[in-house]
This record gives structure tokens, C-alpha cells and sequence, in this order.
């Protein structure tokens, strides 16, 4: 789960009192006239994260940025978006791989006006030797976004 956060020390220092680790991080692309943002991955077991924090100056109702399901097969992600790209929903985001946790999955814009990402194969984290890492990129390939 992504959501925004107005205090990005609080909301991690929450989270840790909670048991949650570090996982790294990914500055956002944005125009030069905006600041830097960047955003921060949490973990609790060995799925490489389970919440993301992203720095929201502007925060005003807060609501999830996106939720993830993960599924068992990439066949069970490909009828997926079948589904909803035959029901007219609006995919935010083709198939892609992302760099951090190795997920493949696209996005869909829900009724509620967040993202549901769907995806599978998902990094498991091993404790003892992973390193958090800052990523430069949000994925391998694919992952096309379309904000509309």
C-alpha cells in the first residue's frame, strides 16, 4: 500500500515503533519547479515491502495512493487485466517489472479514485544479508503511466 504522508519523520517513526523496516527508497521524476520527492518502502515479514510512504506537503484527505493484491501465476495477472480492460476501467499503468521488489503487474484506476495494483513474483527479503537500497528507477521495463 502507498499512501501520502504530510510529516515523513512522523509517519516513519510510527511505523517503526510498529516493527517495520527500512526497505529503501525512490525519488519521484518531477518537473523542475516542483521539489524533490521521495518516497519510502516499509516491510514486516520477507515480502520486500507492505506499505510505502509517500511526502504529500498539500495533505489534505488523506486516501490510499494505491493497494497491491499479489497473485499466484502471471496467468492470473493477465486475466486480471483482461477483465478490467474489457469492463472500460482505466489501466494508470501497463504490465511492467519493478526494480525494488522485482513485482510484475499493472495498475488500475478504481472507482474510489486510488490504484489497485496487481501484480506477482515479488521479492522475498532475507533479513541477514538484504541491503535497503535507493532505486533510480520504477521498473525494468514497462509500467507505462498514463495520469489521465
Amino acid at each position: 500500500m502507498v499512501v501520502p504522508v504530510g510529516d515523513m519523520a512522523a509517519a516513519r517513526s510510527f511505523c517503526e515503533s510498529l516493527g517495520f523496516m527500512a526497505r529503501g527508497g525512490f525519488r519521484l521524476p518531477t518537473p523542475p519547479d516542483v521539489d524533490p520527492m521521495h518516497i519510502r518502502f516499509m516491510g514486516v515479514n520477507a515480502r520486500h515491502h507492505s506499505l510505502a510512504l509517500m511526502p504529500t506537503p498539500d495533505l489534505r484527505s488523506p486516501a490510499p495512493v494505491h493497494i497491491m493484491v499479489e497473485c499466484e501465476t502471471l496467468a492470473e495477472v493477465g486475466r486480471a487485466l483482461d477483465r478490467v480492460t474489457s469492463a472500460g476501467y482505466h489501466i494508470s499503468s501497463t504490465l511492467g517489472r519493478h526494480t525494488n521488489d522485482k513485482m510484475v503487474s499493472f495498475h488500475v484506476r478504481t472507482p474510489g479514485g486510488w490504484d489497485l495494483e496487481v501484480g506477482c513474483r515479488g521479492l522475498l527479503v532475507d533479513e541477514q544479508t538484504y541491503t535497503a537500497e535507493e532505486i533510480t528507477a520504477d521498473s525494468y521495463w514497462g509500467h507505462h503511466w498514463d495520469f489521465s
